[in-house]
């Protein structure tokens, strides 16, 4: 047995004599039987060191005699003795002793590890949490504590050992607050399993798939407190889930080692462990077990997913270069481009996202009735406006012929004209949509992407803004990220809730936003609509990003006969009363316009004498009605009763006075 290192110091004159704390002796050294009786011992010798402690406050008081503390030094010396000797004894049987012995730790060490294990077990009261007060718990006085302080550091065998970390490596040595690692408490409650690794209860490969969801997860957190941009850091968190990531991939290994003629097998054996867990978090993303938008899926994800620690997160990009192992044997690719046309550049490799091969997806056998259906926080849908069916003013069809054309034809203007020279990046296509209220802003935009053959993506502002720190940005990174990928048209609808001037912001994370916003923007190679209601003040930096301001202003009068026109569907039954001219002169957006045709169709649905839908027509006095409900409000007070039995009279009158301008009504 290692010779005890840290005693109690030198005795010092006490000034007056009094009475001491009684401590029982303890019984001979045995081999405990298991581990709750060595963490049970533990504590009564704990108890013996904190109770020569006070009384040498005490003695400095005049409260203790040096017979009374002389006692108590022995015996507490006694105890330890008892706990060593009978530690050493207890291998077969307590599982924190073979740890020990496995990582040869001295006596100080595994005292150390036992008082953590108390603790954390709920057995030891908690008198501070700093390596100070666990020295002062553990009776470690004088010049010794040095010697304890350096175990008690990176260079010590408990840390490299990984049993034990420091949540706080910023801190003085003395300060920093040990965090045990939770596999030594797992192996004292369930010390069967610590025995021989057990694998995952599973019968193929679709189950073993299924049943790594929660390593997927703990990866997903570790992502989120190793990304610094964010400002997330808790190295005790980390550590606890590198532990819980440990002990699921070993009985993952467990499970291949039985079964190595499967696939996943075949295709893990001999890989590197940072390659094993990015192929084994790319799974995870074809079977669904998180989002395909998630930051887990870049390869920001990926390298913060495979490093141990936050120092190593930077030589994990080199295994997702072009011409690294898992991208030249076709296991994984980059989502926005091929594997060969990806930059080297840790930067693009942070940002760019990785899946899986068809051909790593065909040799697994993740087959479609396996792979759930992929939903983002933003999807991008089919655009179904065409041009043709929008009425637009010259000045607007003209900026959008512009832009078009600079779409289409923008390799020959960059780099055949040799424009490309003053544009060496952010050479996507961004507009700005501004005007009232249903001018047709967002069904241009639609508009657009169809002409374009693409779709449309629109960025919904509530789903983007999050009061989480640092999750704001990151769905802004996401939103630009799904465009990208699905060549997509990006909306941004309300654009000035978000794309305001830094000068104007109030808070701190408002100009974090902008910033990332103007960043991602300045990236995008796509085509990028922003719209807004209002005039907004855009911030500078933001106004030379945009290649096309449009305005879209309330149409006039020529206008809105041909939003009428267009509108009104050829097998709609009009009636001979209605004129389209003479509906045109009501000061109507398309977006109102719209309204009007089908709460025009609703009233005279709603007046048919019978069930025969044939007989119904559509009149002037629908239209009236219609459009005073549009103008003043549908749902106030005062026109509800326009809508029920008693509407009649009032469609009668409002008819009347659309016939009266025109006597001679022509559709």
């Amino acid at each position: 047995m290692d010779d005890i290192p840290f005693g109690f110091g030198e005795e010092r004159a006490p000034r007056r004599r009094g009475a001491a704390p009684v401590i029982p002796a303890p019984p001979e050294p045995r081999c405990f039987e298991n581990d709750d009786e060595l963490l049970d011992f533990a504590q009564k010798m704990f108890k013996a060191r904190r109770a020569v402690s006070e009384t040498e406050d005490e003695a400095w008081l005049g409260k203790a005699d040096r017979n009374s503390l002389t006692r108590l030094k022995r015996r507490a010396r006694q105890w330890t003795r008892f706990w060593h000797d009978s530690f050493s004894r207890s291998a077969e049987k307590c599982h924190l002793v073979a740890r020990c012995q496995k990582r040869e730790l001295v006596a100080f060490e595994r005292e150390l590890v036992a008082l953590l294990a108390a603790r954390e077990l709920g057995l030891a009261e908690r008198h501070g949490e700093t390596n100070l007060d666990l020295l002062n718990t553990l009776g470690v006085q004088g010049r010794r504590r040095i010697e304890a302080l350096r175990m008690l550091s990176e260079e010590g065998r408990l840390a490299k050992s990984e049993m034990v970390a420091f949540a706080d490596v910023d801190e003085d040595i003395a300060r920093r607050t040990p965090i045990l690692d939770p596999s030594v408490t797992e192996g004292i409650l369930f010390p069967q399993e610590e025995k021989k690794p057990r694998g995952l209860d599973v019968e193929n490969e679709s189950d073993l798939y299924a049943e790594l969801e929660p390593l997927t997860h703990l990866l997903s957190r570790k992502n989120d407190i190793l990304d610094t941009r964010y400002g997330f850091s808790s190295e005790t968190e980390l550590f606890k889930i590198n532990r819980r990531i440990e002990r699921i991939v070993m009985r993952l290994f467990t499970t291949l080692q039985e079964r190595p003629d499967w696939a996943i097998s075949k295709l893990l054996n001999g890989m590197p462990h940072p390659l094993q867990i990015m192929v084994l978090t790319l799974i995870g993303k074809e079977v669904g077990h998180l989002t395909a938008d998630n930051d887990l899926y870049t390869g920001g994800g990926l390298a913060r997913a495979a490093a141990e620690q936050s120092g190593l997160v930077s030589r994990m990009f080199v295994f997702l270069r072009p011409g690294a192992r898992l991208t030249q044997e076709g296991v994984i690719q980059a989502c926005d481009a091929s594997s060969e046309m990806l930059s080297d550049n840790p930067g693009d490799l942070e940002t760019a996202e990785f899946e899986l091969t068809t051909k790593s997806i065909e040799r697994l056998g993740l087959g479609k009735q396996l792979i759930k259906q992929r939903k983002g926080a933003f999807q991008p849908r089919p655009a179904k406006v065409q041009l043709d069916h929008l009425v637009l003013s010259d000045d607007v069809r003209r900026a959008l012929d512009l832009t078009i054309a600079q779409i289409e034809h923008g390799e020959t203007m960059l780099s055949d004209w040799g424009l490309g020279k003053l544009v060496p990046y952010g050479r996507g296509v961004s507009l700005l949509f501004s005007g009232p209220p249903g001018t047709g802003k967002t069904a241009t935009a639609e508009a657009l992407a169809h002409k374009l053959n693409r779709p449309i993506m629109v960025a919904d502002y509530s789903r983007i803004q999050n009061c989480l720190v640092g999750q704001t940005e990151k769905n802004i990174v996401r939103v630009f990220r799904e465009a990208r990928s699905h060549n997509a048209v990006l909306f941004w609808d309300e654009a000035d809730a978000m794309f305001f001037d830094r000068d104007d912001a109030h808070r701190s994370w408002e100009v974090r936003d902008v910033n990332m916003l103007l960043t991602e923007l300045e990236k995008f190679d796509g085509v990028c609509v922003l719209a807004t209601n209002r005039v907004i003040t855009l911030d500078k930096a933001l106004e030379r990003r945009i290649a096309m301001k449009i305005e879209f202003q309330r149409p006039d009068r020529a206008t809105r006969e041909g939003i009428w026109k267009k509108l009104l569907p050829a097998e709609m039954p009009l009636a001979e009363d209605v004129n389209v001219s003479r509906l045109a002169e009501y000061d109507l957006t398309g977006g109102e316009i719209k309204n009007v045709v089908l709460t025009a169709a609703r009233l005279a649905l709603h007046d048919l004498p019978s069930s025969d839908d044939s007989a119904s027509t559509v009149t002037a006095a629908h239209f009236a009605t219609a459009i005073d409900m549009e103008q003043g409000g549908q749902w106030s007070k005062s026109r509800r009763k326009a809508i029920g039995f008693g509407a009649t009279r009032q469609q009668e009158e409002a008819g009347n006075r659309v016939v009266a301008h025109n006597p001679t009504v022509k559709t």
